[in-house]
């Protein structure tokens, strides 16, 4: 570096050479106020750098990436404009050199177009003087990605533009573009001082192929699919006025000779001819006709206030007895959204037509009508297809109205009713027969459920909400539901009724009738189904059910058997099947069995053997026979509380309170057992071998017997309650067979030790004669301190 300063009223700095090998630059624009940015690997030359004297200049900047990736500046700069850069005067050229848009946007630290990349080469003779900008030169981007999509051929600009900085305008001379071999041709003008720009442009194409412009169309999303290959020619000459990003456009558009073909298309869809008439105000087609294998659809479109941030559209659309696999390849073809991944066949008629806001189409008006026969639809959103043999269609406001519908999906065939308005954020009214319906696959088919089992049998899953975006989640409605036969594994039930109101995933059935195993249910159920996994609120009345049938269908339960009534306001999940119901059961449950009985079990049996009876008035049986079971338990995550449950037996009653886990069908239970008197006299009365110590007898003669109950469904074990006799003992009261859950009867020998009138004793009938053998042992007992 050399250089020479001279001697003026303030220090001024000349340099002979400058020069920087793979330097760094660092640029704050303080005007407007944009934070500092650096760019590095620069080369720079430059000499005679003096204040107020312009000097020469050659700029080079490897931009990062493999390659030459090589912007090169070189030309006059100066004198320099210090208050505003872009005013310094320069007479010079740029050139890239196979400069990547990736490594572009690192280098300027840009974001746009963050799915798109291009090479860039090309040559640009620039000239400004104080901000009068004069570029021509040409540009080849090769290789271009846009939004992810290989456009397939290279764009080149031959341009010459005039700009004037100070009036942020610029007069575009031409820009000759070349789409792989199609020409367009643009020239106007560009104002930037408003946000946005505005514009006041010529495009012109004359016979030119459609398959270039085709392909960026795609990849930007205006039209076609990305996946086909369009064929044609296409005329144009448009002139467009207005905002950059809205503009009003005059002119024409002609295509001919259409053809897509490739991709998803088995057959190509072909188009004789589309012309378009723009306006300022609208955009207008003539009818035009598409065909595909045996399938022709005509349509006509009107695009109205298409400059404006509300645009309205006219359209209407005509087939006659269409292939509907054909129909949707001709969406597909052409780019239509909500089509992507639907398949289908069978033969659809329509003649439709739409209206409204082309940005609110929950606001469209629909009319004509349509016939579907023997169709099947595919979706993304459901794991099954959708059957239809047969549904009329009528269109109406901003909905479809389908009548005689004849449907199935999977295990379910459905008849009835529908209407189904606002496409977007579907609402659905609806009158629904189905003959048989499966809740597992049901589940299952909006994707709403995950396959996994549970990893434990015992722990309740952990359930979060999401936020899928299926169809059940967009929709709300209401309708009648009836079902022949509703199964969930091996739970069934028949002559299912119900009203259904349908909010966004969750689904209430209020009030849901059904036939179930030889009774009835009635009540509510909630199912959501914005959790995963699925959840269900069920506030259900039984009446009459078979008990076996029922816990059998939900449970390895075997053992309960008789007629059962029962209120529930449970929750539970289904992650694994109806049998999963229990292990997350959660709420309260009061039950009342009649004529019932307990397999696995002889509890007289067991009470002999606890009591030491001198006789049993039965051989040992496989179960025990109730006359009626009643009980509240409170439930969770399947382990149920009671503190009221009573049976009733020929031979007596008893009362029971602890635990069942009814996931891991197992028993803590505390019982006392109340034998009648008859049948206490016919074992023994007082005295059986256990009395005073695993039993008691109260003032009426009936023998009491507490008992632990442990162990498992199919193996309870009993034992002697110990702790229970001696509270018994020291509080001198016992239940009756009345009520065996009220500790409200004296024990019996106390009883007899009294006189009447004393404290304490209540105004009841002196009781019969005891033999005197019993009389000894009373009085005995009751001397004693």
């Amino acid at each position: 570096m050399q250089y020479r300063q001279q001697t003026q009223k303030k220090a001024d700095l000349s340099l002979d050479q400058l020069k920087i090998t793979d330097g760094q630059v660092a640029i704050t624009d303080r005007q407007e106020r944009k934070p500092r940015t650096v760019y590095d690997h620069i080369d720079l030359e430059a000499s005679d750098l003096a204040p107020d004297k312009a000097f020469r200049v050659d700029l080079r900047a490897h931009l990062p990436g493999t390659g030459n990736q090589i912007a090169a500046l070189r030309g006059t700069i100066g004198p320099f404009r210090p208050d505003t850069l872009v005013l310094t005067p320069f007479d010079g050229t740029l050139r890239i050199d196979a400069v990547s848009l990736s490594g572009l946007k690192r280098f300027l630290n840009v974001q746009p177009l963050a799915e798109s990349d291009a090479v860039l080469s090309g040559n640009a003779d620039v000239k400004n003087n104080a901000g009068v900008l004069a570029s021509t030169g040409d540009l080849v981007i090769s290789d271009p990605h846009v939004n992810g999509v290989d456009i397939g051929y290279p764009i080149t600009v031959d341009y010459q533009i005039d700009a004037d900085i100070n009036r942020s305008a610029a007069v575009l001379h031409r820009a000759n573009l070349k789409l792989g071999q199609t020409p367009v041709f643009l020239n106007g003008n560009i104002n930037a001082q408003t946000s946005p720009a505005q514009i006041d442009m010529n495009i012109e194409a004359s016979n030119a192929s459609i398959a270039e412009a085709a392909r960026l169309a795609a990849a930007f999303g205006a039209a076609f699919n990305t996946k086909t290959n369009v064929s044609g020619t296409v005329d144009l000459k448009i002139h467009a006025q207005g905002a950059a990003t809205k503009p009003a456009m005059t002119g024409q558009i002609t295509a001919r000779n259409i053809k897509a073909s490739g991709g998803d298309l088995r057959e190509p869809v072909q188009v004789d001819a589309v012309d378009l008439s723009l306006t300022p105000d609208a955009i207008r087609s003539n009818e035009f006709a598409a065909k595909t294998g045996h399938t022709t659809a005509t349509a006509q479109f009107n695009l109205l206030g298409y400059a404006t941030q509300d645009p309205n559209v006219e359209a209407r659309l005509n087939t006659g007895n269409a292939d509907i696999e054909e129909l949707l390849r001709i969406a597909e073809a052409f780019g239509v959204s909500g089509i992507n991944g639907v398949k289908g066949s069978g033969v659809i008629t329509l003649n439709a037509n739409v209206s409204g806001p082309l940005m609110r189409t929950g606001e469209l008006a629909l009319s004509g009508n349509g016939v579907i026969q023997n169709a099947s639809i595919e979706t993304p959103a459901m794991t099954k297809p959708i059957a239809v043999r047969k549904a009329d269609l009528q269109f109406s406001g901003n909905g479809v109205n389908l009548n005689d519908l004849d449907a199935s999906i999977g295990q379910t065939t459905a008849h009835g009713t529908a209407v189904v308005t606002n496409f977007g954020a579907p609402h659905v009214q609806f009158t629904i027969a189905a003959n048989h319906i499966n809740v597992a696959e049901w589940e299952q088919l909006f994707k709403a459920v995950p396959a996994n089992a549970l990893p434990s049998k015992t722990k309740a899953p952990a359930i979060k909400v999401t936020n899928q975006a299926n169809i059940l989640s967009r929709a709300t409605g209401n309708g009648a539901l009836t079902v022949d036969t509703l199964v969930y594994d091996d739970l069934k039930l028949n002559q299912v009724r119900s009203n259904v109101t349908l909010d966004h995933g969750l689904i209430t059935l209020n009030p849901l009738t059904a036939n179930l195993y030889n009774g009835q249910e009635s009540g509510t159920v909630v199912i959501n189904t914005q959790a995963t996994p699925v959840t269900y609120n069920v506030n259900s009345h039984l009446q009459g059910v078979d008990a076996n049938q029922l816990l059998s269908s939900i449970s390895p339960v075997r053992t309960l058997y008789g007629l059962l009534s029962a209120n529930a306001d449970a929750h539970f999940t289904t992650a694994a099947g109806a049998h999963n119901i229990l292990p997350t059961l959660n709420g309260r449950v009061s039950l009342s069995l009649k004529d019932g009985k307990v397999a696995n079990v002889d509890l007289l049996h067991h009470l002999s053997t606890i009591g030491q009876f001198e006789q049993t008035a039965r051989a040992v049986e496989p179960f025990t026979q109730l006359n009626q079971l009643s009980g509240t338990f409170d439930i969770r995550n399947g382990v149920a509380q009671t503190n009221d449950l009573k049976a009733a037996m020929d031979a007596g009653s008893m009362a029971a309170s602890g635990v069942v886990d009814l996931a891991r069908e197992q028993l803590n239970l505390r019982l006392t057992a109340v034998l009648s008197s008859s049948y206490s006299q016919s074992v023994g009365g007082t005295g059986i071998g256990g009395f005073l110590n695993t039993a008691l007898a109260n003032t009426n003669g009936e023998l009491v017997i507490p008992v632990l109950v442990t162990g498992t469904f199919q193996n309870p074990q009993f034992a002697p309650d110990l702790q229970r006799v001696a509270d018994i003992k020291l509080k001198n009261v016992l239940p009756g067979m009345d009520n065996p859950g009220a500790f409200t009867k004296g024990i019996l020998g106390q009883v007899l030790r009294r006189k009447p009138g004393q404290p304490g004793q209540s105004e009841s009938p002196v009781p019969a004669p005891v033999p005197d053998s019993l009389k000894n042992l009373f009085d005995t007992f009751g001397k004693k301190k």
